[in-house]
């Protein structure tokens, strides 16, 4: 049986550790998009239930660093199904560099086969939509 290096990190994981989340890269270099069509931005995970023993995480949240010039949005995205996982951001105005946060652990958990997850980025004619860095933040039940 293969073991990922995933389920050996959240496995057992012992009372108090420092060590209970990993984070799994999405988008790691900094982009931007000013076309009013949704694009992929570079980067993609490709997200394996069973590299996880389901029954030692307690979540899956994804993390978005962005700002925007004007109005937009991020999604993450189930390339595979072609499914919207969740919305990153929808700004309506200029925003300033801002971190947010998306619970999708119930997405994850109730897969049953591999998908690839990209970030789709939409901005506008008024002005471009960057994404910095998204992760999937996965943390053990303790």
């Amino acid at each position: 049986m293969r073991r990922s290096k995933y389920r050996l990190l959240l496995q057992n994981i012992p009372p108090y550790s420092n060590y209970t989340e990993v984070d799994l890269p999405v988008v790691t270099t900094t982009q931007q998009v000013s076309s009013t069509a949704a694009q992929t931005v570079n980067g993609r995970l490709v997200f394996d239930p069973s590299d996880f023993d389901m029954e030692h995480i307690g979540s899956f949240v994804a993390v978005c660093e962005w700002e925007s010039a004007a109005s937009g949005s991020i999604v993450l995205y189930d390339e595979t199904n072609g499914t919207t996982i969740a919305t990153l951001a929808s700004p309506t105005a200029a925003t300033q560099y801002t971190i947010s946060t998306q619970d999708i652990t119930q997405y994850l958990k109730s897969l049953t086969s591999p998908i690839t997850i990209v970030v789709q980025a939409t901005g506008s004619t008024a002005g471009a939509i960057t994404v910095h860095k998204v992760t999937i933040k996965a943390t053990a039940k303790l």
